[in-house]
């Protein structure tokens, strides 16, 4: 039988645990991560093994407690889209429709407008008043912004959107359909 004999000479691994102060400064760290960090910094600039592991330590502590608050912040406060359980989808009904073909020659009409023309001057020429209108004002200048919609996809064919920027035309577009 041989007897186990134990090295003194072999240096034994050092802990932050093994520090006087290790849990109320690991508390400190966790709950303040700034003064972990620079208690950290401090423990680092010390001497002893000891202090210096101590301060590792509080310096890791300290980052783990910014990266969990951080998950913890936005997972609370960050603004989620809320999607309402009863949604009810609309659909045009098709019974008893009849096609028809559209009397408006959304084309021609398209022809008729030119950059520059009022918004005023628009409908009259093509016969249509506009079914949807978007406005807005810029905070930059005085000028007025708006797209409108003429004509309709099933009763006319297709649609003509018309952008005006102070009532004047500025671009057009329009899909057939």
């Amino acid at each position: 039988m041989s007897a186990t004999v134990k090295n003194d000479t072999m240096p034994t691994k050092i802990k932050a645990s093994d520090h006087d102060i290790y849990g109320v400064t690991t508390l400190v760290s966790f709950l303040i991560p700034i003064a972990g960090i620079i208690l950290g910094v401090l423990y680092l600039s010390k001497n002893t093994k000891v202090d210096r592991k101590l301060g590792e330590h509080l310096i890791a502590v300290g980052i783990l407690s910014c990266i969990v608050a951080s998950i913890i912040w936005f997972t609370l406060f960050t603004p989620r889209m809320i999607v309402p359980l009863n949604t009810t989808t609309i659909t045009p009904s098709s019974v008893g429709t009849e096609t028809t073909t559209p009397t408006w020659d959304m084309n021609s009409e398209y022809a008729k407008i030119t950059k520059g023309m009022t918004k005023s001057t628009v409908e009259s020429e093509i016969g249509k008043t506009a079914t949807n209108c978007s406005e807005s004002e810029s905070s930059a200048s005085a000028d007025k912004y708006a797209s409108c919609t003429y004509g309709g996809a099933s009763s006319d064919g297709g649609i003509i959107v018309v952008n005006y920027v102070n009532d004047l035309v500025t671009t057009t577009e329009k899909a057939t359909y």
